[in-house]
């Protein structure tokens, strides 16, 4: 399967894994939520909901979501 990712800056990126698990990448891992059958995120992690997620954050989470759920990509057209 295709890893679907959003750069955040040079040594961080969010990303999607097989289970639908959104993962925070930088000098650390952490799993921050999921996504579920509704494409919604369901935040999991104490630090997600103690610290919250930045703005930047956010839209990378949203970005991932529309992409996974092929929202705005074209479809092929039956002939």
């Amino acid at each position: 399967m295709e890893k679907i990712y959003e750069k955040l800056d040079l040594s961080s990126y969010i990303y999607v894994d097989d289970l639908n698990n959104i993962v925070y990448e930088s000098d650390f891992t952490i799993v921050l939520g999921k996504v579920d059958e509704a494409y919604r995120f369901i935040p999991k992690s104490n630090m997600t909901l103690e610290q919250g997620l930045t703005p930047q954050m956010l839209d990378a989470i949203a970005n991932l979501i529309r992409r996974k759920a092929g929202i705005g990509e074209k479809k092929a057209e039956a002939i």
